[in-house]
């Protein structure tokens, strides 16, 4: 039995998903940019599923439940506009291994990186993973793949708070803020201007 095994906790139904499922040996030769070896050595594995559960635990573990909807939401976003991020390609894997785009991803800039690629290589070797905060992230997960999850706010960037409020990146000012999720900061990229011509 692999993949993620269901439990009864919180009203979630007690079933065997084989959604995560897809051994090592069906691994990919494509190296992802950004990405160091380990990383580029279980990319080829993470099926859906996998890539945007890996994330949002990452990135959104222990906050609320709509805190890492949103980081879910941001990745499907994101995904629509996918060169725009550079993805090397247009699949949930593809926008959350584009460089310098989810922290926990990038090598020495998050200190999640190094536990993200250890439960890849447990996801990907089909590990039973009946951690809470795992399960939580898969649930997530799948309601944002396929679409069960109503996006509220249409982000396509979130930061912390405490980022946003002292110390906010370059790109974050021309950006409209949309939520305050948990401790992250959603926003979205305005609309682009109409083209008018005079005649």
């Amino acid at each position: 039995m692999g993949g993620v095994s269901w439990t009864a906790q919180r009203g979630r139904p007690d079933v065997d998903d084989r959604r995560f499922d897809r051994p090592v040996a069906r691994e990919t030769a494509d190296a992802v940019d950004g990405v160091d070896g380990r990383a580029q050595r279980y990319a080829g594995a993470l099926t859906p599923y996998a890539a945007v559960a890996l994330t949002i635990w990452g990135e959104a573990r222990g906050e609320p439940i709509e805190g890492m909807i949103g980081v879910g939401h941001v990745i499907r976003n994101r995904l629509a506009r996918y060169k725009r991020y550079h993805a090397t390609e247009q699949s949930y894997r593809g926008i959350v291994l584009a460089p310098s785009q989810f922290s926990c991803w990038n090598p020495g800039t998050d200190p999640n990186h190094v536990k993200v690629l250890e439960l890849a290589r447990r996801v990907a070797a089909l590990e039973d993973l009946t951690d809470p905060a795992w399960v939580e992230c898969a649930w997530v997960a799948i309601g944002i793949v396929e679409d069960r999850l109503r996006d509220r706010y249409g982000a396509t960037h979130y930061l912390t708070q405490a980022r946003y409020r002292d110390d906010p990146p370059i790109w974050a000012p021309r950006l409209r803020w949309v939520a305050d999720l948990g401790s992250h900061v959603f926003l979205v990229e305005p609309p682009a201007p109409a083209l008018t011509q005079e005649i």
